[in-house]
């Protein structure tokens, strides 16, 4: 398989005042197209700055990251965004799902920014619903879905606009196990139809879902 992600030597220091922190230390990382790979290590070790890096979200203080062929911080702003935007969804440990839209309003959103017709946005929106098995709640706000039926929301909302790569940061981290196996199927569902995903986790059930895991400590890649 083609290599999608190829990250060189990325490494990420943050200055506070006098304090130097180093997150990442001369990172090497290659993630094929239709790759499931799981990033595991404890708190702190550096695993949500290299998938923020990945992202675009946050640019590293060395090294090189190229997505698809291409020097991802190379790009302008404007372009960066679109980076964003057009290759990446996002899945959070905390949903971030807007309280006052509903499930349906929330995985439009991307739509909007892409500059899809409202029709083309509901009618693409409700097919990503129905295939996470939420076609009869896609009126409802976040309030009114469980911990597991917000985690689907939030994946569908990363992949309706069908990006190359899905960045999952802990996504089942606040979820019970029976929910947290719900999810994982869903992601192998996924990964199952080509889809490539990074997931970061500490939880080692999460990260043998995977194909591959690597693993971080101390911003170091340690297998």
């Amino acid at each position: 398989m083609s290599t999608l992600v190829k990250a060189q030597q990325i490494s990420k220091v943050y200055q506070t005042g006098s304090v130097t922190t180093t997150a990442l230390q001369e990172v090497d990382l290659s993630v094929s197209k239709g790759e499931y790979l799981s990033i595991m290590g404890p708190s702190g070790s550096g695993k949500s700055t290299l998938l923020s890096i990945i992202g675009g979200l946050c640019q590293p203080t060395q090294g090189l990251l190229e997505v698809d062929g291409f020097n991802v911080y190379d790009l302008p702003g404007e372009k960066l965004a679109d980076y964003r935007r057009e290759y990446i969804g996002f899945v959070f440990q905390q949903f971030q799902l807007i309280p006052y839209l509903t499930a349906l309003e929330n995985v439009m959103l991307p739509l909007v920014a892409a500059g899809r017709t409202e029709k083309e946005q509901v009618a693409a929106a409700i097919e990503v619903l129905e295939k996470v098995g939420l076609k009869d709640k896609v009126h409802r706000l976040p309030s009114q879905l469980s911990g597991g039926e917000q985690e689907r929301v939030a994946i569908s909302r990363a992949i309706v606009n069908k990006p190359p790569l899905i960045l999952a940061d802990e996504p089942t981290g606040a979820l019970d196990s029976q929910t947290t196996e719900e999810i994982l199927e869903l992601l192998a569902q996924l990964h199952a139809e080509g889809q490539t995903i990074i997931v970061i986790t500490h939880n080692p059930t999460v990260a043998d879902s995977a194909d591959r895991v690597i693993r971080i400590i101390d911003g170091k890649i340690v297998d």
